[in-house]
Formats: C-alpha cells, structure tokens, sequence
C-alpha cells in the first residue's frame, strides 16, 4: 500500500510511529510549503533529513523523514539530494530547484496531479533520541558502502559534500540551536571517512 504524507503549515519529524510503513513507492509531499522566489527545502536522502534553508524560524533546523521512496518539492527553490544506493523519485515543484542523483534515482513529476491531502503533527525529538537514530544509520549507510559500485559512491560523495555545505554556510544558520546540526555534522564527516576509505578498496 502506497503512503503519502502532504506537509501543509511546516515540516515535521517523520520518524518512528509518524515514519512511512515500508510500503511500495512511498511519498513525501512538501508542495504546500514555500514561496515562489524564495529559498526552499533542502531533502537529504542518504541520512534521512529535511530542512528548510529559508529564513523562517524553522531554518536549520533538522527534521527526521524514514521509509520514503518519492519526494516532492515545495513551491521554493529546493535542493533535493539522493543517497547513490537506492532508488528515489524526485520533482521539485513550482521553484527553481537543483535535483543531485545517480543512475538509481528518476524523475516523478508525473506523481504531482495524483496525490492526496493528509495532515500529520509532530514534535522535536530529544537529544539522545537523535543520537541514537543517527548512529543507527550510520551503520545501516556504512553496510550499503560494501556493495556499492565506484561510480555510484563518487556520485555519493559528491551529494553529501554538498549536504554538508549547504548546513553549514547559510548565513544566520550559527545565530539559531546547534545541537542537532553538530550531531549531524558529526555523523556525516564519520560518513565522508567512511567513503573515502572504500574508494581504496577499488
């Protein structure tokens, strides 16, 4: 059974009892969020995060997404980000956006007209709720990278150097709660490592 999430007022933690069920080709829908003209949303599919990279209250700050398969953008201008191991779907709404993929990922504009509204609440979770679900898919990300072709993790590399960046070098990111965005700065440099050690392995 497909699973469609539509994110009407904000984004959300879409993580344990609000994460997608594992169903077939699952959607995450943030085309009721953002302007036009304006700075968007940033999907990074590898660690399973979203945040807005506009100057909303929310900005910078990073929301959980599990088990979705399809992801559509806001009216902004988005950056959307594969993981270069599975297969995604991706349409970036109404803005001008910037799409990062491999030969795994497709375009799914046609997914737009089809979809349905369903609201959902969620709240932040807890530091060591984050820790947890971080180091947890570290290791399910570390495990992929066995199994993985060159071309594929240079295209890996490529998108979560550009994830990394795009946390980082916003101006006014530093002005707003660090905590999560460490912990995920963290993680993904434990990440990059990880990639760069298995690229002596070809």
């Amino acid at each position: 059974v497909q699973e469609i999430r539509v994110l009407s007022n904000n984004l959300v933690n879409l993580d344990g009892q609000k994460a997608a069920k594992a169903g077939e080709d699952d959607v995450l829908q943030l085309t009721k969020l953002g302007s036009e003209d304006a700075n968007g949303y940033l999907i990074d599919v590898a660690f399973e995060q979203m945040l807005s990279i506009n100057d909303s209250s929310e900005s910078y700050q990073l929301f959980d997404m599990q088990n979705y398969d399809i992801f559509l953008g806001s009216s902004g201008k988005d950056i959307l980000i594969g993981s270069g191991e599975t297969n995604s779907g991706f349409a970036g709404g109404k803005g001008d956006d910037v799409i990062y993929g491999s030969s795994l990922d497709y375009l799914a504009y046609d997914m737009e007209e089809e979809l349905i509204t369903e609201e959902i609440i969620g709240s932040e979770p807890v530091i060591t709720e984050i820790k947890i679900k971080f180091e947890n898919e570290l290791k399910k990300l570390e495990k992929n990278l066995e199994t993985i072709s060159k071309e594929n993790l240079e295209n890996l590399l490529e998108q979560q150097k550009i994830s990394q960046k795009h946390v980082n070098t916003r101006p006014g990111a530093m002005a707003l709660n660090q905590s999560k965005i460490q912990m995920f700065n963290h993680y993904n440099e434990i990440y990059l490592k990880k990639i760069d050690e298995k690229f002596t392995t070809f």
